[in-house]
């Protein structure tokens, strides 16, 4: 490769990278701005109240519901630890907004997921419609009963209430958590997460 399309390249990557960074401390300044709007009583983090009230803002002024609210806390709490029993923080905040728009740019897709599965229409997926999703998704391999379990289990822990189903809010963690085992047992032939 000549020195002339490396340097190019470099520069091109310099200016993504520059770009990146640009972009990520203007979320931060807008994430800032809402957090401030919605940290009513100046704690610095969010109570249930405030970040219900913070999300519904996010969705054009519509009421958000109950699952929706507790998983965005879990992601919020997953990436502030430190700050769990206080409530969601700035960094915990973004998060809890980025899974938000991630849930609700997938919303059409979830909601025709769940026309198809959820067969009984009670608004979550239970282990074996869970287990008939996770089938499809491979080609027609079930998952084991360990990794539907831990599948389930795990993704139950996100939003800290343990139903030993699925909700709306959840079936997209739960998707990539099945794909990390395929991706798992693709490379070494068997599933770690057996225990």
């Amino acid at each position: 490769m000549s020195a002339a399309v490396v340097a190019a390249a470099a520069r091109r990557s310099a200016k993504r990278q520059q770009k990146q960074k640009h972009e990520m401390q203007e979320r931060q300044k807008a994430a800032y701005k809402i957090f401030q709007k919605f940290d009513t009583d100046h704690s610095g983090t969010l109570d249930d109240v405030q970040l219900r009230n913070m999300l519904a803002y996010a969705n054009e002024g519509k009421p958000v519901s109950d699952e929706v609210v507790r998983w965005c806390r879990g992601v919020a709490e997953a990436s502030d630890a430190a700050n769990r029993a206080n409530g969601v923080s700035l960094r915990g905040c973004m998060m809890a907004v980025d899974a938000f728009y991630a849930y609700k740019k997938n919303e059409p897709q979830i909601n025709e997921l769940f026309s198809q599965y959820d067969t009984n229409k009670s608004g979550v997926l239970e282990p074996d419609q869970l287990k008939a999703l996770l089938t499809d998704l491979n080609d027609g391999v079930a998952p084991s009963p360990e990794e539907l379990h831990w599948v389930i289990s795990t993704t139950d822990k996100r939003d800290g209430v343990l139903e030993g189903t699925i909700n709306k809010a959840e079936v997209m963690f739960a998707i990539s958590l099945w794909y990390s085992v395929l991706d798992e047992t693709q490379e070494d032939g068997s599933s770690c997460i057996i225990n």
